[in-house]
């Protein structure tokens, strides 16, 4: 099942605000300066997520109209990167459904290397 991703409330947001604001005052220029950055993007070159049907209790689920059509000739490209104070560097392409195995990996050999 897939996981979902709850949506921030102006507390959480608040509350991170004021962290942020907390180690702006604190941490040091040189923290900074030792900081790195990382992010990874699944991109998709058609819409990927459930569809939504209304329909009866009694309809046949498998009914073709609403069961979706395979999506052919569709494009999935994962990219991992990472920024520090100093400059951007390496874009690295990754499976759509990275996991941990590949995240160490990538931090061994390209982050670290």
């Amino acid at each position: 099942m897939p996981v979902r991703k709850f949506c921030l409330t102006d507390v959480h947001r608040d509350n991170r605000i004021a962290f942020a604001l907390q180690q702006i005052n604190i941490a040091l220029p040189e923290d900074w300066e030792r900081t790195i950055w990382t992010d990874e993007k699944v991109f998709c070159s058609t819409v990927d997520r459930r569809l939504h049907v209304w329909k009866s209790v009694d309809s046949n689920r498998l009914d073709p109209k609403y069961v979706p059509r395979d999506q052919s000739e569709r494009i999935i490209c994962g990219m991992w990167g990472w920024i520090s104070a100093h400059s951007p560097d390496e874009l690295v392409e990754v499976s759509p459904h990275m996991n941990a195995l590949e995240y160490v990996d990538i931090l061994e050999n390209v982050l670290l290397a």
